[in-house]
């Protein structure tokens, strides 16, 4: 939902960058210690910059593929009978306002984007519109109890993680007597704050969820050799020494659940609204008119061609007939 949201407010941007206006293309758009720089100039790096965004984004083959996949989720939602609601589109409204740091960044972005709080709001609606498409369908299609254990078993060991923490410092000696510190009363944290020289010093030496194989392998191994909230004593790898502490061991399945359902339901959605897209009858009269404007406009071209050559047919002719006519005489 994260990344999705990250897509949608990119996309926006690069969007709004498109859509903001040049100036008229004459005059002077500044004038530094008294030189003009000419408005032609910025207009064509605007240009520039507006093609290269384009081209980054894919921008008008990914608006048309959006603008469709969103009738086709909302009338696919309507003929389940499920209906959206203000609640659903405020709370992705208010997600992004999350994002952008709260109502003044949100605030302080549309200033910077020019846009309205209604071209927003209007552009983050595909977002409700696909999560609550993407719930109907998880709903529908849950994978059963024995679906969800088969796949934690074929591939616990990408999916298995843990939360940990650690201290590294140089030699043995300076393990131990980290190690003291802890066992005497100090806080994990604080001995990582002052002892530790690895980057999660500060942050109390935590390193965050991640899968053990992303670990050392000496590390990993004595990491899941703990229990939840015990201490190692010092560890030797590559790096140097360390002690570890395991907070927390995602290791079941319910643990990782909501992962697994992920996993489950992706694909298999993706095809559903594909098949949904492709049996959609879709026409885009716009780009139907642009195609017989520019037939029209190379049949008058031809048709000109054609006129041309025989006005000039007719004036060899005729020149042909005076020319005759005057060595008669």
């Amino acid at each position: 939902m994260k990344d999705q949201l990250k897509k949608v407010l990119a996309g926006g941007l690069a969007l709004s960058l498109l859509l903001t206006g040049c100036g008229a293309g004459g005059g002077t758009f500044a004038t530094v210690n008294g030189e003009k720089v000419a408005q032609e100039r910025y207009d064509v790096q605007l240009d520039v910059i507006k093609s290269m965004i384009a081209a980054q984004y894919q921008l008008p083959e990914t608006i048309k593929k959006q603008l469709v996949q969103e009738v086709v989720m909302r009338q696919d939602l309507e003929k389940n009978e499920i209906k959206l609601t203000d609640e659903d589109y405020k709370e992705d409204f208010d997600k992004a306002v999350k994002a952008y740091g709260g109502a003044e960044g949100y605030r302080r972005t549309l200033e910077v984007l020019k846009i309205s709080d209604d071209q927003m709001k209007e552009m983050l609606k595909f977002e409700t519109i696909s999560r609550k498409h993407k719930e109907m369908y998880a709903k529908k299609n849950a994978p059963s109890e024995a679906d969800i254990k088969k796949y934690f078993e074929d591939n616990k060991e990408k999916l298995v993680k843990v939360d940990a923490s650690h201290i590294l410092v140089s030699t043995e000696e300076e393990a131990k007597e980290a190690k003291k510190k802890i066992d005497g009363g100090e806080s994990f944290e604080d001995v990582a704050k002052a002892v530790s020289k690895d980057g999660s010093a500060q942050a109390g030496g935590a390193l965050g969820i991640q899968n053990p194989n992303t670990y050392d392998p000496v590390f990993a191994k004595a990491l899941l050799a703990l229990k939840e909230g015990e201490i190692s004593d010092p560890i030797k790898t590559q790096f140097g020494y360390h002690i570890i502490r395991l907070n927390k061991n995602y290791n079941t399945v319910d643990s990782v659940k909501d992962e697994i359902l992920t996993a489950l339901t992706e694909e298999p959605y993706q095809t559903y609204l594909q098949k949904l897209v492709d049996e959609a009858k879709v026409e885009y009269p716009g780009e139907k008119k642009a195609e017989e404007s520019g037939k029209a406009s190379e049949e008058s071209g031809a048709d000109s061609g054609e006129s041309k050559e025989a006005s000039s047919e007719q004036e060899s002719a005729t020149s042909g007939s005076q020319e005759s006519s005057a060595e008669s005489k």
